[in-house]
């Protein structure tokens, strides 16, 4: 059985004689698939009432729980560590990234216009999916939590103009109270099961985009 498995792995004996496998995630499956296997062959015997072959099948499920681990397991999961270590970071050019963030910018201002002056279904869907990409692209340290930021959790937004006073504002800078007038805060909940609380980011002209998809949303049919 491991001669077999480590075939189809294709794994090779390192120098320090330890073993790699060139698909470790197969082995993993294997031992799952295997063991599965062997249970459903246990069954079908045990249904018909032959129990001597379900006595020569114990065997092979015993051998699998004793060596497994030792033999294949141990040997995929160390590979696989392997390979997680230092992997290349590709790394994204500042010219895409600034190409990208203009393109995205310009059709948000262009799509927001057209809405505002005449309804068009395709061009909310437009709007909605580029609007959808500059928010992400935003945060894209939460990409996850700004894709999946919901109505009511926008709608719940701190207001930053409402609740701040002028002792607050007295006590930031010029640049800080530059950004908490730019920028829009919305709460998501993070992965935590503590509940823990993940910024969203929105600038003006993606709060400017919300809106109007927000306003026009019922006549989109949404």
């Amino acid at each position: 059985m491991g001669v077999v498995v480590k075939h189809l792995c294709l794994s090779q004996r390192t120098k320090i004689h330890h073993v790699d496998y060139g698909i470790p995630s197969l082995a993993l499956k294997l031992d799952h698939t295997l063991r599965k296997c062997a249970l459903i062959a246990r069954g079908i015997v045990l249904r018909k009432g032959d129990l001597q072959i379900s006595k020569q099948m114990e065997p092979f499920l015993d051998l699998m729980n004793i060596e497994w681990n030792a033999k294949v397991l141990s040997a995929a999961l160390r590979t696989l560590r392997q390979k997680k270590m230092n992997p290349p970071q590709l790394l994204p050019l500042t010219d895409d990234l600034i190409t990208v963030n203009k393109y995205l910018e310009n059709v948000m201002k262009e799509s927001t216009n057209k809405i505002r002056n005449s309804f068009n279904p395709q061009m909310w869907a437009k709007l909605a999916a580029v609007t959808s990409c500059r928010i992400i692209l935003f945060n894209k340290r939460r990409s996850g939590k700004a894709s999946g930021m919901t109505l009511t959790q926008y709608a719940w937004r701190p207001n930053w103009k409402e609740q701040s006073t002028s002792k607050i504002k007295a006590t930031l800078t010029p640049i800080e109270n530059n950004l908490a007038n730019r920028l829009t805060i919305v709460e998501v909940l993070g992965k935590s099961r503590a509940l823990t609380k993940v910024p969203i980011l929105l600038t003006l002209n993606m709060k400017d985009a919300m809106d109007t998809l927000l306003e026009t949303r019922i006549a989109s049919g949404i």
